[in-house]
């Protein structure tokens, strides 16, 4: 059993099939597969049950995964110890970056770290807050973009920004700019993405609050978002900074709803489990003072 194994095996049960798993870690199905039959057979039990549709652990493969994915953080913790010794920012640092965030934060912040910081390989990836909070627990980022829970207080967190979830409308349809009560979004054609989080609050909140919302469909990609609700048939709602500046130049409006849940605080986490190297460090204050300039 070696370290390159264990990689392996943590992608396949966690992408929940090899060719999936191959994908992520830029290698060809056949060397998963060996990997696999090779690690099975030292082990003398089966690691996963196949499925038409993928993988699952067996109850090996499970405890196998909790000692794995224990054993590679220990590997990056001590390659992270030896890093912290230099007096250079240097080598790869994982960031996680919100959705919401990517189309304005991705190209300044990766310009910024490469200026202030060229040593560190700057490795962005993109998700909603839930699953880079996870990603960051299990040690596959150094460094993610988090919204925190009304009730989260985050202490230990760096806060980058807050912000307001906006109705983004056609001026036609808007009533001018102020504050629009929760109520009133019912009186707009209405696109709402069932993966974005933000959508599936107010989902969540119409249905508590009995509002019956004119939901037209849903498109995941803010850019389609906004084209379609460019041709002045349709509304959406986005963080207001996003909003503001994806905006400008069209003939969207962008109104604040006035209701206390679409108010968020984001902030910048570290891995827990890893010491903080000097990369990680740089790249936490080039964050902070790239991300709340740009969004």
């Amino acid at each position: 059993m070696d370290v390159k194994q264990l990689r392996y095996f943590v992608a396949i049960a966690q992408q929940g099939s090899l060719s999936a798993a191959a994908r992520r870690l830029h290698v060809v199905q056949p060397a998963l597969s060996q990997a696999l039959a090779a690690l099975e057979t030292e082990l003398g039990t089966p690691l996963f049950t196949r499925g038409p549709t993928g993988v699952v652990p067996t109850t090996s493969g499970t405890e196998l995964l909790h000692h794995a994915l224990a054993i590679l953080r220990q590997i990056d913790r001590a390659r992270a110890a030896i890093q912290s010794t230099l007096d250079t920012a240097s080598g790869p640092v994982r960031i996680g970056i919100l959705h919401s965030a990517a189309p304005v934060a991705c190209a300044p912040l990766f310009t910024r770290l490469r200026q202030e910081a060229p040593g560190i390989q700057p490795q962005l990836v993109v998700g909603y807050s839930d699953a880079l909070a996870q990603r960051l627990r299990q040690g596959e980022l150094d460094l993610a973009m988090l919204v925190l829970a009304s009730d989260e207080r985050g202490e230990s967190d760096a806060h980058l920004y807050e912000e307001n979830i906006c109705l983004v409308t056609p001026a036609s349809h808007a009533g001018g700019t102020p504050p629009v009560e929760l109520p009133s979004l019912q009186d707009f054609p209405l696109l709402l993405s069932m993966a974005q989080p933000l959508h599936q609050s107010l989902l969540a909140l119409a249905q508590a609050q009995k509002l019956r919302l004119n939901i037209m469909g849903g498109v995941e990609d803010i850019s389609s978002l906004l084209l379609l609700c460019e041709t002045g048939q349709f509304s959406t709602l986005l963080p207001e900074g996003l909003a503001g500046t994806l905006t400008r130049g069209t003939s969207l409006v962008v109104r604040r709803i006035a209701h206390p849940a679409f108010s968020r605080r984001v902030v910048v986490r570290a891995c827990p489990d890893l010491p903080k190297s000097h990369a990680v460090i740089a790249a936490e204050r080039i964050m902070k003072a790239t991300l709340a300039s740009q969004v």
